[in-house]
């Protein structure tokens, strides 16, 4: 079938004492290193693993260390091992628990923990491969940071499960002070966790108790909340769950779809015996529960195919994004690899209301051909006959059935957001198309009134109209000359509106309400759904993210609201607020477009023009103007303001000169040191190696040699620059990170010249993306850059004219580079977590550190970043997220721990999230400790570092990698305002302030119940002077670092 992983549940020998049912729980322990008799003896659990291992699987087993039965004979032999209530007896927790106690961990750090982490390793050394732990949220992570490491002494490659809660169990637990872990707290030390964080939803989404696209929401919401990398193991049944064949009881198809997507899903796919032959019975722990496995059931077959494209190699390849959207009544997975521009799309018919196959057409397609990799499974009986290969021609439309639906595609870039019908008309119009010069009047000002501005036309050709003058929607059918509808209701000179493909209407009342409404189709009632400041003269509603806009003549800007949002009030994606003509302001705009790529256009009425705003990444958004009266202007992009200044950080690199340290900011500092170091110095052919007494000190104050003139992308600035390389004529060559470039620096200017990318991000070979590291090959008077967005090492020559680079490496997820004395190329991939060694024109390397899974073994490494090569090719290696410099000496198999290794902190023996890094003749380690701001040199054999550079803070003065004592700062918040005579016109609305500031500009007053708002409108409630007030001392506290200040 394709398993990988076969699961056990408890196997041990069970208590007696208040046995459940006729067999007793498997959770009830007698012996945590014995096996129950009723199972075999050891021998036979012996050949059951070579079996098992033969097979090519891997055995993991049920451990239960929260408890054990009253039969236990630790009971007896060690009482102070358990928990107990306030007469000294031992307990369960739990109360319907009865028939086990539970153990009491705090206290037994050097009794009970260590009898525990013995058992582990006993089970390791019988075969087992991994443990699935029961309860591990309920004991402490300090026990499991301990056992992983022992356990890993026996086997590295060892595979933990944790059993975790769903977010009420964490809230019940700790409302009751009891010990509880999260699952970003768990992952610290497991693999894999449970998906009960999003359990309860699915079991709602399938339900109908919550939209679909909310249980999306929160599964998206784990790739943010976890760590990079993170796995979950993802189940629509397990032992304690009912089966998914029950949950969707009244209809199969509803259950092959589920099951299908949770396959599909990132992580680990779950099949619980049973489910592959669709028990509905729920598994009983107490008695014998009998699955036939006697006779193949249509299923396996379906279950198998999973499998298999669970492991197909676009899922399987690096850099593989997958992304998930609702299209009613489809979920829409897209996993992608856009290197390879090849991918698979998952189409699972989730909401389907029968047991019956149900054709669905899905528009929009790029032409292709589309390998549809579920036919012949017996589940889409309506494929039987159908090809396997499905080609899609320029009408972009593929008519499929759908239950479960996967097909591979090659050579087409796919947005899975283009998988919608759409609900208005938009038609293709030729080039060369003609008009006809006279038009045919079907409503005149009787029937519409004046101002007839809001019209929409959707895919039946009926056109809506709303008559602004006598608060009406009105509907004409196509071909109809009179009006079919007309819909009324304390609408108030609607300007806009917007029909859903569902019939239902979104209508402009913003003009005396401040709000927009929703009509659902055939209904006589409305409902608010967000509210506004003035009316809506455009709206449009993205139904691919269930997205409504509203643009706003009076305010000059464009708002959007996700409709799935309890909170009805929008947030602002367009125009500040003020008119005006530059490209980041609006005047009196109108009608506004959201196209499937997520671009805005937008009609600026005043301004003559139509703007272009994206929308995927709002925090790096642009305006655009497209067009102006009559001619097109050169493109204008300029980024969106913003409030928030992000003080630098520390990146060092490898010192490539005698007594000199240079550190990576929005400016470089070099830092002297105190007393001259010895002058002599080994050269290799490439690298300088100082030569650095023990003693030396460095002098705190840094001299800039390259930007400090804000952040920035100006010859004279930087924007996130990481790693550099200096040259023998103490040139600085650096990455500039946000500016997509590479800089070159002479000693003594003032402004660096760009010699690599610059062009913007992007793929093509005269640009870059987010580089990380840079390097000089003196051999062929070149730059090698580790182009980390592009996921390739480039090389570009350092001749003058050179406008793009070559791919020496591609697919990589490089982030430090370095070059040995034998040409050598060192590569950190910080996705594999690995150092590999390449020989120019090699593709494939040497493993050199690590590439032994994530983790904090010494043969394991966790996100490395830059790299370091010594004499006799040994690599030195900032991993970072174990906090701790490794060295690997050639040819080894392990690392040394030279620096940090003693989890995250800010002693001297700890680091957190060191970077950049060199050691010098003498084996001393010098290493940028990017979460401590300061730079930190580490002795040959020292068990703590001492800080030679920073350790003030994080700030812009020239000894911070700001004074210690930062000084406290007042904030004086000025309220505004008010309106005068019967305008309503604010007194003082903002707009003439400088945009780097914090604009209350409502009449706000503190009574005694709280905020007030004077004057109209009365939309504007006390609580908005509350959030005006939250928003300003936030920005100052984000940022008053940066001016000296204390956050304190």
């Amino acid at each position: 079938m394709g398993i990988d992983l076969v699961w056990f549940l408890p196997i041990h020998p069970i208590g007696m004492t208040n046995r459940k049912g006729t067999l007793g729980s498997p959770y009830s322990i007698d012996d945590f290193r014995a096996v129950n008799p009723q199972y075999g003896t050891m021998d036979d659990f012996h050949r059951l693993v070579s079996e098992i291992h033969q097979l090519g699987m891997r055995l993991m087993i049920d451990i239960v260390f929260r408890h054990t039965s009253h039969d236990c004979t630790w009971v007896k032999d060690h009482p102070e091992w358990y928990a107990r209530d306030e007469k000294g007896n031992p307990i369960a927790l739990v109360p319907e628990w009865t028939d086990i106690l539970d153990l009491k961990f705090e206290g037994n750090e050097e009794t009970l923990w260590p009898e525990l982490i013995d058992t582990l390793k006993f089970w390791c050394e019988n075969g087992v491969d991994g443990f699935r732990t029961d309860v591990a949220c309920c004991i402490p992570m300090e026990f499991w940071h301990r056992a992983r490491r022992a356990v890993s002494e026996v086997n590295s490659r060892c595979i933990w499960l944790a059993e975790s809660v769903w977010f009420t169990a964490i809230e019940g637990y700790r409302a009751i002070d009891g010990l509880v872990n999260t699952d970003a707290e768990l992952y610290q030390t497991y693999d894999l966790c449970y998906d009960y964080d999003v359990y309860v939803a699915w079991r709602a989404a399938v339900q109908g108790a919550i939209p679909i696209k909310s249980y999306l929401e929160l599964v998206r919401l784990q790739s943010v909340i976890y760590p990079k990398g993170f796995v979950k193991m993802r189940f629509v049944e397990n032992h304690d769950q009912d089966r998914v064949a029950y949950v969707c009881r009244n209809n199969r198809f509803k259950a092959l779809a589920w099951t299908a997507f949770n396959a599909f899903n990132k992580g680990c796919f779950l099949v619980h015996a049973g489910q592959e032959t669709e028990q509905t019975k729920v598994s009983s722990l107490f008695e014998k529960d009998w699955v036939d496995c006697r006779q193949v059931h249509p299923l396996e077959e379906f279950t198998r195919k999973l499998i298999q494209i669970k492991k197909h190699p676009v899922i399987k390849a690096k850099g593989a994004r997958l992304t998930l959207t609702h299209h009613s009544p489809c979920i829409v997975a897209v996993w992608e690899v856009t290197s390879a521009r090849e991918g698979l799309i998952g189409l699972f018919n989730v909401a389907q209301e029968s047991n019956d196959e149900q054709f669905v057409q899905i528009s929009n397609l790029p032409a292709g051909n589309y390998e549809n990799l579920f036919v012949d499974l017996g589940v889409n009986e309506l494929l039987k006959d159908e090809s396997r290969i499905i080609s899609v021609n320029n009408n972009g439309k593929l008519r499929v059935p759908i239950v479960a639906t996967i097909f591979h595609y090659t050579g087409i870039l796919l947005r899975p957001q283009t998988f919608y019908t759409k609900s208005y008309n938009q038609p293709k119009i030729s080039l060369n198309a003609s008009w006809n010069l006279n038009a045919t009047t079907f409503a005149n000002e009787d029937l519409v009134g004046r101002q007839p501005v809001g019209i929409h036309i959707n895919t039946d050709d009926s056109i809506y109209v709303a008559d602004h003058q006598n608060g009406y929607i009105l509907v004409w059918n196509n071909g109809s000359s009179t009006s079919t509808r007309n819909i009324s209701g304390n609408l108030i000179n609607p300007w806009s509106l917007f029909v859903m493909i569902n019939g239902d209407i979104y209508v402009d009342n913003g003009h005396s309400n401040n709000r927009v409404d929703k009509w659902m189709f055939n209904t006589t009632n409305s409902e608010p759904v967000m509210t506004v400041h003035g009316s809506c003269t455009g709206l449009f509603v993205d139904n691919v993210n269930n997205t409504l806009y509203c643009s706003s003549a009076s305010q000059h800007h464009v708002v959007k609201l996700e409709l799935n949002n309890e909170n009805r009030v929008p947030i602002l994606v367009a125009g500040t607020g003020c008119p005006g003509p530059v490209i980041d302001t609006l005047d009196r705009p109108h009608g506004i477009f959201v196209d499937t790529n997520l671009y805005l256009y937008v009609a600026d009425t005043n301004n003559n023009r139509i703007q272009r705003v994206r929308l995927v990444h709002p925090e790096k958004s642009f305006g655009m103007q497209l067009c102006e009266g009559h001619r097109v202007p050169p493109l204008l992009r300029l980024p969106a303001p913003s409030l928030r200044l992000l003080p630098p950080t520390p990146s060092l690199a490898p010192v490539r000169y005698t007594n000199k340290l240079v550190l990576a900011m929005h400016r470089l500092n070099r830092f002297k040191l105190r007393r001259a170091a010895q002058r002599n110095m080994k050269m290799g052919l490439f690298l300088w190696m100082p030569n650095i007494p023990a003693n030396a000190r460095w002098l705190q104050n840094g001299e800039t040699v390259a930007a400090g003139n804000g952040r920035g992308n100006a010859t004279n600035q930087l924007y996130y620059p990481y790693g550099l390389f200096v040259a023998d004529n103490q040139t600085v060559i650096l990455a500039d990170n946000g500016n997509h470039r590479i800089v070159e620096w002479k000693i003594g200017d003032t402004k660096g010249q760009v010699i690599a990318g610059g062009r913007d991000e992007g793929n093509r070979l005269d640009q870059l993306k987010r580089p990380t590291d840079v390097l000089i090959d003196k051999e062929t008077d070149s730059i090698i850059i580790c182009d980390r967005g592009n996921q390739r090492v480039t090389r570009w020559s350092r001749a003058i004219g050179t406008t793009q680079g070559e791919i020496l490496l591609d697919n990589i997820d490089c982030f430090g580079l370095a070059i040995d004395d034998e040409s050598f190329l060192y590569i950190s991939d910080a996705e594999k977590d690995e150092v590999r060694r390449y020989k120019m024109g090699d593709t494939n390397g040497t493993l050199v550190a690590g590439g032994h899974e994530k983790g904090d073994d010494l043969n394991q490494l966790n996100f490395p970043t830059y790299i370091f090569i010594a004499s006799q090719q040994s690599v030195y290696v900032s991993d970072e997220h174990n906090h701790r410099v490794m060295k690997w000496n050639n040819g080894a198999t392990e690392g040394i721990i030279v620096a940090g290794g003693q989890g995250q902190g800010q002693s001297p023996t700890q680091l957190s999230y060191p970077e950049g890094l060199f050691a010098d003749t003498l084996d001393a380690i010098y290493v940028a400790d990017y979460g401590n701001h300061r730079v930190m040199r580490w002795l040959k054999g020292a068990t703590q570092g001492t800080v030679i550079v920073g350790g003030n803070g994080q700030g812009l003065a020239s000894n911070q990698a700001t004074n210690k004592s930062l000084l406290r700062v007042k904030v004086w918040i000025y309220g505004g305002g008010g309106y005068v005579g019967s305008t309503s016109d604010p007194l003082y609305n903002g707009c003439g302030i400088a945009t780097n500031a914090i604009v209350v500009s409502k009449n706000y007053r503190l009574g005694p119940l709280g905020w007030l708002t004077l004057g109209p409108p009365a939309s504007f409630t006390g609580n908005y002077g509350v959030l005006d007030v939250f928003m300003a001392l936030k920005w100052v506290q984000e940022n008053i670092a940066s001016f000296g200040g204390n956050n304190v």
